[in-house]
């Protein structure tokens, strides 16, 4: 089947959220998917397809729709229609899809997924995360039987009535549609959730992670993480942390971003005592771990609210298995969702006793990892991208099975009158082609140059390295004279948005004890993703590089490198972490001179830019605006067709 995702809240390259988990277990499960996502004006960056972890990618170019005033997001929200459906009638005007999925807020892209429906002759379903706009009446900033709510209510109707199924994020928000849209009677409406991909995460140090945040060793954390709004009622969790000020036991620690982050930065730092701190929005990663360094999840929801909200931060409490407290209004049911599943306590929001005896619960340590472990069983029985996946799919099997008999069908009977009436000039127009004069001149430019390469630096092309067996992940850069073990490379295996330096040589077997004893042993190396390998570095055998590593020029790797380090020496050892290490280089950026990217290409410099460049390292170094490498990702599916 041909999946259609329209959505804003599609990450960065190399990231990920509750849309590439949910994209990834279509992909794993044999459909082919393409994204249509929003590219905010303030990025710089034209509309274009692209294509990564074989999922197509249309970035359409919009004006500035995301964390920008209410005004412009409405007002640029609707202009993005027309550029959708001309983006999509540029670059996926010959591509057909099964199922259109669509994601809200915002309900203001609808009239574009509505009529590529109607284009594609598709199936709509609806991905209902927030209930608009009667959300947006909840919290003061519109007025119930407004013009402007006159307007967006017309607009949910609208997406409702033209979707063929909704699913929403539990049972209360089911409810409350069917209840306030009777004439959705017939529509079919169900519990569709918010989920993630099932990870196994890595075991932190808590002391090394409290510590680097400069947070207690020795209290009770309670963090709160996620967006900082009108809906969380952030007033009662500043009285929380006042009613605690005398409580030497706990600790209250937020992180987020959102519309009352610079009220609660202020108030937080003024407090007379330090029971709290507040981080802005960290890396997702470096988020997780903070998580797992901590002790009881919060939940918030002003008291305000009829709308049965559903916060996605639930799952990564429970993936990191931390027990829940949620401070919540009586419309949504996620509180008795935690507390069925004793995960976690429900308690309202504006009760601050309530909040003190469900904190009181879970002060005992073996309270909390039990809780912690229901959590873990609750997300993987509930929220997993796979049951997301059954649950929409379940509408399609029969009509897939149909589609896809009739398709083999006649594929097979194209392929017959091809072989019978055509396969003599399919032939011989496939010679033509081989034999153009463009073919041949690549042909041979290519051929030199991998022979120029192989003769002056032993240099075997990527090629030759997957055919023995070797892994290589998405977007690896490697430069002249690297050398991977050409016997032994089916025991090297390279993740993601590697860059290997010049003359690096990696080996998986050792020979050392051969001329003695007759015998050399071999081992695995593994190397992970966003790592970086200076030149001249030698990996042994055994070793296992984690994610996020940095490895200095000159390095001996004898020993395996964990997460997020710099290492560096001979033997090689940690120095440092990657974050300190950015940080610094950050903050260098700022005060050293930096050339633009008309810079980057040496081959092309000008002797004026030359001597700018000289001028300026006479007083010190100075930066190159590079961009980040992306290599041999594009010609990644090809090659792991056709070796892996």
């Amino acid at each position: 089947m041909k999946v259609l995702l329209i959505t804003m809240s599609w990450p960065d390259r190399g990231e990920y959220n509750l849309y590439t988990d949910l994209m990834q277990e279509f992909i794993e499960q044999g459909h082919q998917v393409t994204v249509v996502s929003v590219n905010d004006r303030k990025n710089n960056q034209e509309s274009n397809l692209s294509y990564v972890d074989k999922i197509q990618i249309l970035h359409i170019r919009t004006g500035n729709i995301q964390k920008t005033n209410k005004y412009s997001k409405v007002i640029f929200s609707f202009l993005a229609n027309p550029q959708i459906i001309y983006a999509a009638h540029k670059y996926l005007r010959k591509q057909t899809f099964h199922l259109i999925l669509f994601t809200t807020p915002p309900i203001t892209l609808s009239p574009s997924v509505v009529l590529l429906k109607r284009i594609y002759n598709a199936k709509l379903y609806l991905l209902l995360k927030d209930i608009w706009p009667q959300d947006t009446v909840d919290l003061g900033a519109m007025k119930k039987g407004g013009i402007v709510w006159l307007v967006f209510r017309y607009l949910e109707k609208f997406t409702y009535k033209n979707s063929d199924y909704i699913g929403c994020m539990s049972k209360a928000n089911v409810e409350y549609v069917k209840r306030n849209n009777k004439y959705l009677k017939d529509k079919i409406i169900q519990v569709c959730p918010n989920s993630q991909k099932v990870r196994d995460l890595p075991i932190v140090d808590r002391d090394f992670i409290r510590e680097r945040y400069d947070l207690p060793k020795d209290k009770i954390i309670l963090v709160y993480g996620g967006n900082l709004g009108k809906s969380q009622g952030i007033e009662f969790l500043i009285d929380i942390i006042h009613s605690y000020k005398e409580d030497s036991d706990y600790f209250f620690l937020i992180v987020g971003s959102g519309t009352e982050y610079d009220f609660l930065y202020k108030i937080i730092n003024s407090m007379p005592f330090q029971n709290a701190k507040i981080l802005p929005w960290i890396h997702k990663k470096d988020f997780i771990q903070l998580i797992q360094a901590c002790d009881i999840g919060l939940i918030l929801l002003d008291k305000k609210n009829t709308v049965p909200n559903f916060p996605s931060r639930l799952l990564t409490y429970l993936n990191t298995k931390i027990p829940i407290i949620a401070a919540v209004d009586k419309a949504t049911d996620i509180g008795d969702i935690i507390e069925s599943a004793g995960c976690g306590v429900k308690t309202y929001h504006g009760d601050i006793d309530g909040f003190r005896q469900a904190a009181e619960k879970m002060k005992q340590e073996e309270t909390r990892k039990l809780m912690g472990e229901n959590g873990y069983q609750l997300f993987l029985d509930k929220y997993s991208s796979n049951k997301s996946y059954k649950i929409i799919m379940e509408h399609f099997q029969e009509e897939e099975q149909i589609k896809e008999q009739v398709e083999k069908q006649i594929e097979e009977q194209i392929e017959k009158q091809d072989k019978i009436m055509n396969g003599h000039i399919r032939a011989k127009n496939h010679e033509g082609r081989m034999s153009s004069i463009k073919t041949i001149k690549s042909f041979i430019l290519s051929s030199i140059f991998k022979l120029v390469n192989f003769i002056c630096y032993g240099d075997l092309p990527t090629t030759y390295y997957l055919k023995k067996g070797m892994k290589i992940g998405c977007n690896f850069h490697r430069q002249t004279a690297t050398k991977f073990d050409p016997a032994h490379c089916y025991l090297i295996e390279i993740g993601d948005n590697v860059t290997v330096a010049n003359n690096v040589q990696i080996l998986a077997h050792d020979q050392s004890a051969r001329v003695h004893l007759g015998y050399g042993k071999v081992g695995r190396v593994v190397i992970g993703n966003k790592v970086f390998i200076g030149a001249r570095t030698l990996i042994l055998p055994g070793v296992i590089i984690g994610d996020n590593v940095i490895i200095g020029a000159g390095s001996v790797v004898t020993k395996s490198i964990p997460n997020n380090s710099v290492a560096v020496g001979v033997p090689a050892r940690v120095i440092g972490t990657t974050g300190d290490y950015l940080i610094k280089y950050k903050k260098e950026l700022l005060t050293k001179p930096v050339f633009n990217k008309s810079y980057s290409n040496s081959r092309k410099l000008s002797k004026g830019q030359k001597a700018k460049i000289i001028k300026t390292c006479k007083e010190g170094y100075a930066y190159i605006e590079l961009g980040k490498v992306i290599e041999y990702g594009r010609r990644k599916q090809d090659l792991h067709d056709q070796y892996y």
